[in-house]
């Protein structure tokens, strides 16, 4: 089927935050995360708008309903895209189901993410949680809306794997009861040297003002990757820091 204007400016509206959480969808861009969509995680899409070249390699007609299927071209793609770049397809696709803190395991370690506000910064974490098989990652409620355009692309598919739950610290602190809180810091104790329990959850504060004050009286305690071999750098990126400690809690 041919896309019409007022599905084009539907499709455009999930630009926007209140326009995803009206319609329960967002969308998803570009080559890559869109195949593998489709091949692991087709019961999420809602809509494909793609060429027809890209339809002809890509689109198994018994996976895809046809009724979802739009036939456009790149000028038309790039109307509704939020990207730079041309692509050759993009979907609308349901926002995964949430979880809720009785579904948390407490023998599992968990990061718990306090005011990211990064939208890369928020998706590249997301995929680290999936690469090592962190199953569920805690946000504040003031953290960056998961399914923006840009923590869409840095998650890649990995949104639709790792499980989101907006709490507060002082709720997962009850539900986790036998859980180590521990804030990751620059003057931390070394993680190296840091014994880890059974459970820990660890804190990531924002970019630029670290750990809330309301979350302080929280901790447990707190950790830090060593600086000794820095040339000079005062702090590591949120993302970078959370995929160092993420392989330390994995040994």
């Amino acid at each position: 089927m041919t896309i019409t204007k007022s599905q084009i400016k539907r499709l455009r509206s999930l630009h926007q935050k209140k326009y995803r959480k009206q319609y329960g969808t967002f969308l998803v861009q570009g080559d890559k995360i869109c195949k593998e969509l489709l091949i692991t995680q087709s019961k999420y899409i809602r809509t494909i708008v793609a060429t027809d070249l890209w339809i002809e390699k890509h689109v198994h007609r018994d996976l895809i309903q046809k009724s979802c299927l739009f036939n456009s071209n790149l000028t038309t793609i790039a109307k509704i895209s939020t990207l730079q770049s041309p692509v050759s397809v993009l979907m609308e696709v349901s926002i995964p189901p949430k979880i809720q803190l009785k579904d948390l395991d407490p023998s599992q370690n968990y990061f718990f993410l306090d005011q990211i506000r990064d939208p890369g910064n928020l998706g590249t974490i997301i995929r680290t949680c999936d690469w090592f098989g962190m199953p569920s990652l805690l946000l504040s409620s003031d953290c960056v809306d998961p399914y923006n355009p840009k923590v869409v692309q840095a998650s890649m598919a990995s949104l639709f794997r790792v499980k989101l739950l907006h709490t507060t610290l002082a709720d997962v602190k009850k539900h986790l009861s036998t859980s180590s809180i521990l804030a990751a810091e620059v003057r931390g104790t070394d993680m190296e040297k840091h014994l880890f329990g059974q459970s820990t959850v660890v804190v990531i504060g924002n970019e630029g003002h670290g750990i809330s004050n309301a979350n302080k009286s929280l901790l447990d305690g707190s950790i830090s990757i060593s600086s000794s071999y820095s040339l000079g750098a005062e702090s590591l990126n949120a993302a970078v820091a959370t995929a160092i400690i993420a392989q330390r809690l994995r040994r």
